[in-house]
C-alpha cells in the first residue's frame, strides 16, 4: 500500500487520461466477448441449416473488428502514452532533487548507483504505469465479462471448469514476493557494475600506463558474472509462471472436454454452446497467463519506485535561511570563527580562527590531507561547518542568501573539471546571461585570448570530455575565467598550479596578482612554498589545526619571475 501511494502524485494529474484510456480497454474486452455469442450462433444456424443470418454474423464480426481496432488506438495513446510522460516527469523530478543534494551526499553515494535510478528504475516504473496497468484492468475485466458469459450459458459447467483456478492465487502470491527480492537485488548489482565502468572509462588513460588491462577486464568479468547469475536466478522464478499457467488452464479444458462433451451428447448445452465455451476458455487464458507477467512488472515497479523514493526522501544538509540577513558580498572580508568540520566522525577541522582581508592574498598550506580544500569549501556553503562559524562581510555564512553568496565567490576547483561543451559555454556556465564581451573580458584577464583566436573555431572550440583538447595550462586559464565571469569579490583557488611546470605556475600567480591589485579577496589553496610566497599571508594547516601564521614581508612578483625565467632560457 505505501508503495502504491507513492505512485500517486505522479498519476493522478493525468487522471482524465487514464480514465478515457481504461474506458476505450473496456470497450475492447466487452465487444471480444461477444465474437464467441456470434459463432455460437453461427454454428447452431449451420446445425439446423439456416445460412442467410451467416452474412449478418460476418457483417457484426467485421463491425466489432474495426470498433475494436479505433479502441485499441485510443487506450495505447492515452495509456502508454501517459506512461512516458510520468518517466519524464519523475526524472525530472529525480534529477532536480540531486541537484538539491548537499556534497555529503555525493561523498557517500555511487555515480553509477545514481545512473541506475536514472535508467533501470524509471524504466520499470514506467512500465509498471503503462502496460502493467492496461494488462491489469484488462486482465480482470476481461476474466469477469467472460465468467458473466459462461455463467449465462451454463453455471454448472462453468463452475467445473473453474476448480483449477484458485491455484493461480497461490502461485502468484509466493513467486511475487521472490521476483521482488530478487529484482532489488540484481538493480543493486547493475549499479555497482554501472559505477564500475564508469570508473574505467574515466580512467582509462592510468589503466593503460600501468599495463592494467587485463585485471581490470577480470574484475569486470567477476562482477558481470555475478550481475548474470543472479539475472538467471530472476529468470528461473520467471520462467516458473507460464509452465505452470499453462498447467491451469489445460486442466480447465480437460475439464470441459470430459464435462461438456458429456453434456452435449446429452443436449444439455448445444454444439454452439460448446464451441463458445472453447473460445471462452482460450480467451480466459490471456488473463491467467497474463497475471504472472503483470505480478513481475509490477514488482519490478515497485522495487524501483522504493529505490527512487529512498533517494527522494535524502534531505540536503545545507540548506537557505528563511530570512536572509545579505545577498550581495560588498567589503569582500572572510573570516573564520573557532571553525570546526569533521566528517563521518572523523575531525577534519578544529578550531581555526583567521580573517582574510580585502584585497589580499591568503595562502593556505599543509600536509595532504590536512584539510586545506575542506577550508574553502566552507565558504560558499558546499559545507557547513559543526562548531563555530563562517563569516562574509561579518555575517555568517548560514545567514546569507546562498543563491547571492555563491555568486558573489569564484571558486576554482582543483580537478579543473571542464564539460563537454564550447570554450565559451564553459566560461559562461556560472553566468548564462554573459555576453560575448563578458567572455571576452574573461580570456583576456586570464591572458589566453590570444591562443584561443589562433583555435579554428575561436571561443566556440569544442573542449571534449573533461576538457581533453586542451593542454593543462589552458584548461587552469578556462577555469580561472569561469570563476571570473560573475565578477566576484572573493576568489577561492585549490591548486591552481598542482599540475603545471614552474613557469605555467607563475604565469597562474600573475593573473590572482593582478586580480589582488584590482581588490580582490583570494584564499589561495597550495602545497608549493614558492607559490605560496606570492601570498600577504600564509596559513600552515597540520592534520586540521593551525600550525603556523605567517606574514609575508618579501613577496615574490610573479611577472619579475616570468622575466628572470625567460631570461634563463
Amino acid at each position: 500500500m505505501k508503495t502504491i501511494k507513492r505512485y500517486l502524485p505522479f498519476a493522478l494529474p493525468h487522471l482524465p487520461a487514464y480514465l478515457l484510456g481504461f474506458l476505450a480497454l473496456v470497450v475492447v474486452d466487452t465487444v471480444q466477448t461477444l465474437i464467441p455469442q456470434l459463432i455460437r450462433r453461427a454454428v447452431d444456424d449451420l446445425a439446423v441449416g439456416s445460412v442467410p443470418p451467416l452474412v449478418w454474423v460476418v457483417l457484426a464480426m467485421c463491425g466489432i473488428a474495426i470498433l475494436m481496432g479505433l479502441a485499441r488506438f485510443v487506450w495505447r495513446q492515452c495509456i502508454i502514452g501517459v506512461s512516458r510522460k510520468i518517466e519524464a516527469e519523475v526524472r525530472h523530478t529525480l534529477y532536480r532533487h540531486i541537484l538539491s543534494l548537499s556534497m555529503d551526499f555525493f561523498h557517500r553515494t555511487k555515480t553509477g548507483e545514481i545512473m541506475a535510478h536514472c535508467t533501470n528504475d524509471l524504466q520499470a516504473v514506467r512500465m509498471a504505469l503503462g502496460i502493467g496497468l492496461v494488462g491489469l484492468v484488462d486482465a480482470v475485466y476481461l476474466s469477469l465479462v467472460v465468467l458473466f458469459m459462461m455463467l449465462r450459458m451454463n453455471p454448472l459447467l462453468t463452475l467445473y471448469v473453474l476448480v483449477p483456478l484458485p491455484v493461480l492465487s497461490v502461485i502468484t502470491f509466493i513467486l511475487g514476493r521472490i521476483i521482488y527480492r530478487r529484482f532489488r537485488e540484481l538493480q543493486r548489482m547493475f549499479a555497482d557494475i554501472t559505477e564500475f565502468v564508469r570508473e574505467t572509462v574515466s580512467g582509462v588513460r592510468v589503466i593503460k600506463a600501468f599495463v592494467q588491462e587485463d585485471g581490470v577486464l577480470r574484475a569486470f568479468k567477476g562482477q558481470n558474472d555475478e550481475y548474470s547469475a543472479r539475472g538467471v536466478k530472476l529468470g528461473w522464478i520467471d520462467s516458473l509462471f507460464d509452465p505452470l499457467l499453462w498447467a491451469v488452464i489445460g486442466a480447465s479444458v480437460t475439464v470441459l472436454l470430459f464435462v461438456g462433451g458429456k453434456y452435449t451428447l446429452a443436449g444439455k448445452i448445444s454444439v454452439g454452446q460448446f464451441v463458445a465455451f472453447v473460445s471462452y476458455i482460450e480467451m480466459i487464458a490471456w488473463p491467467m497467463i497474463a497475471m504472472g507477467w503483470i505480478v513481475n512488472i509490477f514488482q519490478r515497479g515497485n522495487a524501483s519506485m522504493d529505490r527512487i523514493y529512498k533517494l527522494l526522501e535524502e534531505k540536503p544538509s545545507v540548506v537557505k535561511p528563511e530570512f536572509p540577513k545579505k545577498e550581495h558580498i560588498t567589503e569582500g572580508i572572510v573570516e573564520f570563527k573557532n571553525a570546526c568540520f569533521a566528517y563521518n566522525g572523523r575531525q577534519v577541522l578544529s578550531g581555526i580562527n583567521i580573517v582574510a582581508q580585502r584585497g589580499r592574498i591568503l595562502a593556505v598550506v599543509g600536509e595532504v590531507g590536512s584539510g586545506k580544500s575542506t577550508l574553502v569549501k566552507l565558504v560558499p556553503r558546499l559545507y557547513d561547518v559543526d562548531e563555530g562559524s563562517v563569516l562574509v562581510d561579518g555575517v555568517d555564512v548560514r545567514e546569507w542568501d546562498l543563491v547571492g553568496l555563491r555568486r558573489g565567490v569564484g571558486f576554482v576547483p582543483q580537478d579543473n573539471f571542464l564539460f563537454a561543451d564550447t570554450i565559451r559555454g564553459n566560461i559562461s556556465f556560472g553566468n548564462p546571461f554573459a555576453n560575448l564581451d563578458d567572455v571576452l573580458w574573461a580570456l583576456e584577464m586570464v591572458e589566453l585570448k590570444d591562443e584561443v583566436d589562433s583555435f579554428s573555431d575561436g571561443i566556440n572550440t569544442i573542449v571534449g570530455e573533461r576538457g581533453v583538447s586542451l593542454s593543462g595550462g589552458q584548461k587552469q586559464r578556462v577555469a580561472i575565467a569561469r570563476a571570473l565571469i560573475n565578477s566576484p569579490d572573493v576568489i577561492f583557488a585549490d591548486e591552481p598550479t598542482g599540475n603545471l611546470d614552474r613557469k605555467a605556475g607563475f604565469e597562474i600567480m600573475a593573473i590572482f596578482q593582478e586580480l589582488n591589485r584590482q581588490g580582490n579577496t583570494i584564499i589561495l589553496v597550495t602545497h608549493e612554498d614558492f607559490i605560496a610566497r606570492h601570498a600577504k599571508k600564509i596559513l600552515e594547516l597540520h592534520y586540521g589545526k593551525i600550525k603556523r601564521e605567517e606574514t609575508v614581508t618579501n613577496r615574490l612578483d610573479a611577472r619579475e619571475e616570468l622575466k628572470r625565467i625567460e631570461k634563463e632560457e
